[in-house]
């Protein structure tokens, strides 16, 4: 039996838009397509949709899904323990924290001021850099809260879908930039690629003119978070992508 792409959507609650991405980048390919070219799903990629959607909810990326799903039995064994320490750890920082605003809530109400309460110690940069999609949007409401108005973001009607697929391309382009920093920042084939990065951000995020190019190849270098998130490009990558940026503004 097969169903079709809308039936599929509807039972997993899975949008059609990214079950078509799902099959565009491998992870599930859909067992049969029509003559009139409609994707056609079996009862085992209905299966297979829900291992995705499982390991979705692990707070596992599409491309680690898809070596997971590639792997043995063995390999996914070993994969689900690493990942249920790492949620573990999560748990019992969510534990601390809660603890903290706790305590901080009864010294409110008792009229007192709360001793010491930093959310920040509380986090572990390396986990946030898991959740690059909702760490971007968080990291743009944070520097830009009035750009609906003034600097024109397109983010507010986006749903996770929609961030998953755009943080999917972004780090794809990045990703060209990183497996050419053999080469000097302002090597043509480079600054084409920076070009590509503006008009990205504009098109996806927010109007983006030189001058907010060069404040966030700043941040990439100064600002912990986006330097985290960038350093899983290679430890230097912020400062080689800050240079090139430079260099396309004429800095």
């Amino acid at each position: 039996m097969y169903y079709k792409v809308k039936e599929i959507s509807d039972m997993s609650g899975v949008s059609v838009r990214m079950l078509h991405y799902y099959d565009k980048i491998g992870l599930l390919k859909p067992g049969n397509v029509s003559q009139a070219g409609y994707r056609l799903y079996t009862t085992d990629d209905i299966k297979k949709l829900s291992q995705i959607l499982f390991y979705k909810e692990l707070d596992f990326s599409l491309e680690e899904i898809k070596e997971i799903l590639d792997s043995s039995n063995a390999d996914k064994l070993e994969v689900l323990k690493m990942q249920q320490q790492i949620l573990t750890k999560k748990r019992e920082k969510i534990d601390a924290l809660m603890g903290a605003i706790n305590k901080s809530i009864i010294s409110f109400e008792q009229g007192e001021n709360p001793k010491g309460l930093n959310i920040f110690t509380s986090l572990d940069l390396v986990e946030i850099s898991r959740n690059k999609d909702q760490l971007k949007k968080d990291l743009m409401v944070h520097l830009f809260p009035h750009a609906d108005e003034e600097c024109g973001v397109k983010t507010s009607g986006y749903s996770k879908d929609d961030w998953t697929i755009i943080m999917s391309k972004m780090e794809g382009l990045l990703n060209e930039i990183a497996i050419r920093m053999d080469k000097r920042p302002e090597n043509p084939e480079i600054q084409g690629f920076i070009g590509e990065f503006k008009e990205f951000i504009n098109y996806n995020l927010i109007r983006c003119n030189n001058d907010l190019l060069k404040l966030l190849g700043a941040l990439y270098v100064d600002n912990p978070l986006y330097r985290n998130y960038m350093e899983q490009y290679g430890e230097n990558f912020p400062e080689f992508l800050k240079s090139a940026i430079d260099f396309y503004v004429g800095d």
